[in-house]
């Protein structure tokens, strides 16, 4: 159990849901993190893991009565995690438009069991229509975005995968990079279509087993009041391997650069507080740590990702930006690696 209430700038009453990083840390085995409001049993898993290797995932999670979570390490070795308060949530149901409800989390669909979509792996390069309106605390009707921890089960190969409404063609980004051979889940803030329906791609050379568990859902209609979210479809705004939004370099060991990202992939100039972005490590040639964050403000502890030499990670993060519409990447690690932001929302100051 861990006591998040009245910790971490959140309120010891009223918070109903808090967003966090959750990072394993060097794990002994393969395994999944599981969080639940504090007391529950169970759940889905949030977070998954290999030996040897740090993973990060930004999730939302309920608060148990006592303003608690519960993590579980679903595996049979120990292990330390880290976890950081990005932001909470009021406690009830909210009602504005535009508003976040934090949810219990629960399947949305498995396509290993045929629950919630047709039973059947995803082809290599192939497109998955899948209704979620009415499930796992996703209404039937006024779910502009849910907050899904989308997991890619067992992948024979490497390739990413990307989410997104139901009713528009792939906007070529990808939500989800794996490897071969290693289950991976990340948080994926998608935008629901009108007719209540989201889809995946799998923009991969072998068929992918896919799942996803609703953590949270935003209401749909413009939002009028500060720190509600507005969803956009999703849009590269930084690439270092080709000089977009960034120097076109690799990003030195240790180093950091400052990223403008009000005016840009939809985010209007002003009046922004965060942006929901998709942080991607390409190519870095060490083990280490990507930190996305403010601009103007010290570095955190917290990772935004961790990464591993030679492969591709990413996540998906809501970042403050600054007065000047900006945040910082900083490279943690003892060798180089490209980055690529993708953004997908932001939320009103």
């Amino acid at each position: 159990m861990l006591q998040v209430a009245g910790r971490g700038g959140v309120p010891s009453s009223g918070a109903g849901s808090v967003l966090v990083n959750i990072t394993a840390v060097t794990p002994g085995s393969t395994g999944t993190v599981t969080a639940t409001p504090g007391g529950v049993i169970g759940g889905t898993a949030q977070l998954s893991f290999v030996a040897g290797r740090n993973s990060t995932t930004q999730v939302v999670v309920q608060l148990g009565s006592t303003g608690a979570i519960r993590l579980a390490d679903n595996s049979p070795r120990s292990m330390h995690m880290v976890v950081d308060v990005i932001g909470w949530y009021r406690a009830g149901t909210a009602t504005n438009t535009g508003a976040t409800q934090g949810d219990t989390s629960a399947r949305v669909f498995d396509t290993r069991t045929g629950a919630g979509t047709a039973k059947g792996a995803i082809p290599a390069g192939g497109t998955r229509v899948i209704s979620v309106r009415g499930r796992a605390g996703i209404p039937l009707n006024g779910a502009q975005t849910a907050a899904l921890s989308v997991t890619v089960a067992g992948p024979t190969g490497s390739g990413s995968l990307s989410v997104y409404r139901g009713d528009i063609g792939s906007p070529g980004s990808a939500d989800i990079n794996f490897p071969a051979g290693v289950s991976t889940t990340s948080t994926v803030i998608v935008p629901v279509a009108a007719n209540g329906t989201i889809r995946v791609t799998n923009n991969s050379s072998r068929p992918v087993h896919v799942l996803a568990d609703n953590n949270a859902h935003t209401l749909t209609g413009v939002p009028g009041q500060s720190s509600t979210l507005h969803s956009l479809t999703t849009k590269r705004i930084v690439d270092t391997r080709t000089g977009l939004g960034a120097p076109k370099r690799a990003v030195a060991p240790v180093a950091s650069i400052g990223v403008q990202v009000a005016g840009k992939g939809g985010v209007p100039t002003a009046g922004v507080k965060a942006v929901v972005v998709n942080v991607i490590a390409v190519g870095p040639t060490r083990t280490g740590q990507v930190m996305a964050y403010q601009y103007g403000t010290s570095r955190p502890s917290a990772p935004t990702l961790s990464t591993t030499a030679g492969v591709i990670t990413s996540n998906t993060v809501i970042v403050p930006v600054s007065a000047a519409g900006k945040i910082t990447l900083t490279n943690n690690s003892t060798g180089s690696t490209h980055l690529v932001v993708e953004v997908s929302g932001w939320i009103q100051g």
